[in-house]
């Protein structure tokens, strides 16, 4: 027999916020209650807010399991930001996912320490070691409209994420993914002619990543983090 439309919205926004926050808080995630609010938001499509403001709308039993599968892998201690795919970063919302660095907030001094020194000049030329997400790439082409941006990382996988989200905000032409190791890819005749090279490199003692938080230890991909044994191995190569 069919349920009816009222007998298959079976709980509330609130009712299963509550159980989400219970969950996570035991399982020593940091930020309970915002990260069940957004993925509560990703599960129906809204904005933060709106689920914010209505906690007595009744959902479905398919949302409601959708909602309880994210709560499950945020349990796990898998990044928010790979779980519903999105990460803000400087004015950006950028795609993220399994196998790319979660872009931080304090990379974005990155950003601001480059527009400050070459911000006004023509025909600039940067270079992005360790591109990433392309979180800065992507930031830097669009704060310097007439900029070139060479963004290089040693894994497919996050030049896949630098490439989409280039194209999601209309650089692509002006973002150059290349694929390889600290400045290899990038053309010899080009060497010496960079206005900024600019590279968030791995920085953590190889030592010290499995003590770091799950997120990090576990779920982001370790070549991102491994900075050798002093945490600076990666400083010469650029």
């Amino acid at each position: 027999m069919n349920m009816s439309a009222d007998e298959s919205l079976s709980t509330s926004v609130g009712e299963e916020l509550r159980w989400a926050f219970a969950e996570l808080a035991l399982a020593g995630v940091e930020t309970p209650q915002l990260d069940a609010e957004l993925m509560m938001a990703y599960a129906l499509d809204c904005s933060r807010i709106a689920v914010i403001a209505h906690p007595e709308r009744l959902i479905s039993q398919d949302i409601s399991r959708v909602f309880r599968s994210l709560v499950s892998r945020r349990v796990s201690r898998e990044p928010l930001s790979y779980i519903i795919g999105r990460r803000e970063f400087w004015k950006l919302d950028l795609e993220v996912g399994s196998g790319v660095l979660v872009p931080r907030p304090e990379t974005e001094v990155l950003v601001e320490s480059v527009l400050e020194r070459i911000r006004g000049l023509e025909n600039i030329l940067i270079a992005d070691i360790g591109a990433g997400s392309g979180c800065v790439a992507v930031s830097l082409a669009l704060e310097l409209p007439g900029a070139l941006v060479y963004a290089v990382d040693i894994s497919p996988k996050a030049l896949e994420y630098t490439v989409r989200n280039s194209k999601n905000y209309g650089v692509a032409d002006r973002v150059i993914a290349l694929q390889g190791s600290f400045m290899e890819p990038i053309p010899g005749e080009l060497r010496g002619r960079f206005d900024a090279v600019v590279s968030n490199p791995p920085y953590i003692r190889c030592g010290d990543i499995d003590s770091l938080e799950p997120e990090v230890s576990i779920w982001e991909p370790r070549e991102a983090l491994d900075g050798g044994a002093d945490g600076l191995s990666a400083y010469p190569e650029i």
